[in-house]
């Protein structure tokens, strides 16, 4: 599928080109810019540090429009006056010199790129830009452009990921797709998909090379770090670069495989690049290095969103299939798509650039890089860190996305073609094939005799041109419109089984974890003073309000409780803070496989002394805003009985925050006793073992999921050092009850009761993104700059936390993002990662 030289060309990133013609005076530039998502966003040179004091460089992606540009002179931040370029420079009465490129959204559709060169001079009094140019106007300059006999060389060529991508298929935007090319029609759909796929391919087989040089730049750059020391010549872009080394979106994890003849693609396009790169490195300018691997960014990401329209009108079409089932269609939004594509977002930085309060390009393929939010490249480095910490840890860092990359190259280099023969399927063409009913695909001559899939050896047959666009959404990742799959998590599972086995050889570590819970839980800890935690607490009492009732006493007045459809309660949830009490005393116990037996005889069985003061030592330890004093000996008794019931797991800290939750809702101690019972066994099984296996296996499941669905606050922990076990200890030890409010568990648990371990795993997610927000603004960043600060304010957050949007949230990761958290990924992860006792 190649693209014919009458196409037209994908639109390249937008350059911003800023230079000193005297050197007499140090500047800077000021860019204001919409985003695609139409947010305003802003970046300063002066505070890039990969910028040099006179010039700087800016790109940004091709979407962006209302692009505003002022300029300043350094130090000081003195505006530069505006001149009429045209009659030497004259001084004007507009005051302020700004210049707009693309000042209306339709400016994007047009097609006019941005290039544009500002050279100043003067002196700091009388500092102007002298001469300015867009190499990209096409002939028609704009009234602020002036420069006589500019020079066409400079004008910057476009990106290779971009120049591979067209190489490899049409454009979409191109005037040679015909209006067809967008329809619904499957044909066409399978037909976009698989341009778009193969534009992709060729786009990141470039960018890995570029990352592969900028690997090899940074391995030599940390060589002479390691000799001596570099000393910042201000007047030099490139001296300044390698002594801050600022630099912007280093790695990547895009698949790189779905061979379309991704290779020979590359051959002749990407040469220009690769002497670009070789020429930055000879001259050690790593400014350039970057402008390059960050444009040649922009450049792929942009293939990616291409990919990600592409399935997601796919998938609509899908979901509107009358064929499908409607219970079974599940909302596939814009930014969830090929699950396949990238699946490890711990391999791809937060670059960040400037004041490191912008987005650059963007949310990639949404959540999990084509279904993993990847997409957030932001340029820059912290400059809080020494030189050649920073330069070791952006080295591992493409280290690990390299490495990755290559495992994706292995595992789906041949999805879409013939395991046997190695030919593209030809999906969307005329090809005659065959599949299974796995989504494996074959030519029609390549089926064996026996007429058995060759993979999974189980019956194949024909695929007809109705189910070729099924088969395509299976094979990139998208069975039932991007549900999750273990096989498509294999790195992070991987990875996970490991998470699983350094946590086991930490046990005595975790228990002091936990006996920390029990005591930031533990309101007695100053007698007679009340914390403010423990005022928040308080304050937060369950609220029942009157519409809420009423919604659910009409709901379930002519129904039999045991017909009640999971669906149909979690409906009634949505939009309120939960069941009202006395639905939820009816529910519960319904909702979870309660045991039977005598209550009373357990409370006064024999149990070890060693358990027995691990009882009272955590029953006066227990929140008090949940059990007043004057009930410790129901909540003792509670504790005793269910020790007693499961003598090989007895009782372990973080069941009295359990139980307390369950008598503060007016259980009868019977009844939670048995509720206990079920929910370590049903929702926590193993959780409360004495080797903790339980713990450290959903642990690594968490890990997973939060790479998968919340990949930005998985790159951020890593960078932070926060370790996803601070999170999960209170959560699976105590189901969320050690820091919460009363609404906040009430709601928890009445979806974790009502959907079961996805639910429990779907709550942790929902917990964490409205209660752990990523930090916004430097000086945000610079107050949390320390783990137990951002750990303290979590704290704070589920504290004060109302419930409210909770339920909503949850069902959001239940059902639509990447498909929802389904009960079979949870128990495949659980049995993939491995920890059991």
């Amino acid at each position: 599928m190649a693209s014919s030289s009458g196409a037209q060309p994908t639109p390249p990133p937008l350059r911003l080109t800023l230079k000193s013609y005297d050197k007499l005076t140090q500047i800077s530039m000021k860019v204001r810019w919409i985003d695609e998502h139409g947010e305003e966003q802003t970046w300063n040179s002066w505070e890039d540090a990969l910028c040099g004091r006179f010039g700087a460089t800016k790109v940004l992606p091709s979407s962006s429009t209302g692009i505003q540009v002022r300029f300043r002179s350094q130090p000081g931040g003195r505006k530069v006056h505006g001149v009429d370029r045209k009659s030497r420079s004259a001084w004007t009465r507009r005051g302020e010199e700004v210049i707009e490129l693309r000042p209306d959204a339709s400016d994007e559709v047009g097609g006019k790129g941005v290039d544009a060169w500002f050279e100043m001079r003067g002196p700091i009094t009388h500092c102007h830009v002298w001469r300015a140019w867009n190499s990209c106007n096409g002939g028609r300059p704009d009234e602020w452009e002036w420069w006589p006999d500019f020079p066409e060389d400079r004008r910057a060529p476009p990106p290779a990921t971009l120049q591979a991508a067209d190489a490899a298929a049409p454009w979409p935007g191109s005037c040679e797709m015909s209006p067809a090319s967008s329809s619904s029609d499957e044909a066409s759909c399978t037909s976009a998909v698989t341009g778009a796929m193969s534009r992709l391919v060729a786009a990141a087989a470039v960018l890995l090379a570029v990352r592969r040089r900028t690997l090899k730049t940074l391995e030599e750059l940390n060589k002479q770090i390691t000799k001596q020391w570099y000393r910042v010549n201000s007047g030099n872009t490139a001296a300044a670069g390698l002594a801050v080394a600022s630099f912007g979106s280093l790695f990547v994890a895009p698949p790189l495989a779905i061979a379309f003849g991704a290779g020979s693609a590359v051959t002749g396009v990407g040469s220009s690049t690769q002497d670009a790169v070789v020429e930055a490195e000879k001259g050690r300018n790593l400014a350039k290095l970057m402008e390059i691997d960050l444009s040649e960014q922009l450049g792929f990401e942009s293939v990616e969103s291409e990919l990600r329209c592409a399935l997601s009108s796919a998938a609509s079409h899908q979901r509107s299939s009358p064929r499908r089932h409607a219970g079974r269609a599940l909302a596939v939004y814009t930014q969830t798509a090929n699950l396949m594509l990238v699946r490890s977002a711990k391999y791809v930085t937060l670059t960040q650039a400037g004041t490191e309060t912008m987005l650059i390009a963007g949310r990639v393929l949404g959540g999990l890089g084509a279904g993993l939010a990847v997409g957030v490249a932001v340029h820059g480095w912290s400059t809080t860190k020494p030189m050649q910490k920073l330069v070791q840890e952006k080295i591992a860092e493409v280290e690990r996305s390299i490495e990755y990359l290559d495992g994706v190259h292995q595992r789906i280099s041949g999805a879409l073609r013939c395991p046997c023969c190695e030919e593209p399927l030809g999906l969307g063409a005329t090809s005659t094939l065959r599949r299974c009913p796995q989504f494996h695909c074959f030519h029609a001559a390549c089926v064996g005799e026996d007429g058995s899939c060759p993979v999974c050896a189980k019956s194949v047959s024909d695929l007809r041109a109705a189910d070729q666009l099924p088969a395509l959404l299976g094979l990139v990742g998208l069975r039932d419109l991007c549900t999750l799959t273990v096989d498509s998590l294999t790195p992070q599972i991987r990875k996970g089984a490991e998470l699983v086995q350094r946590l086991g050889g930490r046990v005595d570590e975790v228990r002091r974890l936990i006996s920390g819970v029990q005591k930031d839980a533990d309101d007695e800890k100053r007698p007679g003073e009340e914390t403010p935690t423990s005022r928040q607490r308080r304050e937060q009492a369950l609220h029942e309000d009157a519409e809420t009732h009423e919604a659910w006493q009409e709901f379930l007045a002519s129904r039999d409780l045991a017909e009640l459809e999971t669906e149909e309660l979690e409906g009634l949830l949505l939009g309120r803070r939960g069941m009202p009490l006395k639905y939820r005393h009816l529910l519960w116990p319904k909702l979870l496989s309660l045991s039977s037996g005598d209550y009373e005889a357990l409370t006064v069985a024999e149990l070890p002394q060693k358990v027995l003061d691990q009882i009272n030592a955590d029953v006066p330890r227990t929140r008090r805003d949940l059990v007043a004093p004057e009930r410790r000996d129901a909540l003792r008794r509670v504790l005793h009985a269910t020790a007693a019931k499961r003598p090989h797991v007895g009782y372990a800290q973080g069941m009295n925050q359990l139980a307390a939750v369950l008598l503060k809702l007016g259980f009868d101690e019977g009844i939670c006793c048995w509720m206990m019972d079920a929910i370590n066994e049903e929702l926590l099984p193993g959780c409360h073992h004495p080797d903790l296996h339980g713990l450290f296996r959903d642990t690594a499941v968490a890990d997973i999921l939060i790479q998968t669905f919340l990949p930005n606050h998985a790159i951020f922990f890593e960078s932070a050092g926060i370790e996803v076990l601070w999170f999960t200890v209170d959560y699976f030890i105590t189901l969320g009850s050690a820091d919460s409010s009363l609404p906040l568990i009430a709601t928890l648990w009445d979806l974790c009761l009502l959907r079961g371990p996805r639910g429990l795993f779907s709550g942790f997610l929902a917990v964490l993104e409205m209660y752990f927000p990523l930090p916004g603004d430097r000086e945000e960043r610079k107050e949390l700059s320390e783990p137990e600060a951002m750990m303290a304010r979590y704290k704070e957050a589920l504290a004060e936390a109302s419930g409210e949007g909770l339920a909503d949230c949850v069902a959001d990761f239940l059902h639509h993002r990447q498909g929802g958290v389904s009960s079979e990924l949870v128990a495949s992860l659980r049995n993939s990662v491995g920890g059991a006792g």
